[in-house]
């Protein structure tokens, strides 16, 4: 099985979007809820379009 280093979830709360970022590693091998190590949230934000390893993201607006 090939996993990436971080694993993203998009979610929706009163249509207020947000993209929650986990590190994979910690996400699969926890049965309790694992902190994210971000979470990005604005009603401006169009996609999330790349994370690299550096911790960089491509947000298109």
């Amino acid at each position: 099985m090939i996993v990436g280093k971080y694993t993203i979830f998009g979610e929706g709360v009163e249509s207020h979007p947000s993209s929650i970022i986990y590190l994979t590693g910690k996400y699969l091998k926890n049965a309790a809820p694992v902190k994210p190590i971000a979470v990005i949230s604005d009603y401006s934000i169009v996609s999330l379009e790349c994370l690299d390893d550096a911790s960089i993201t491509t947000i298109i607006y």
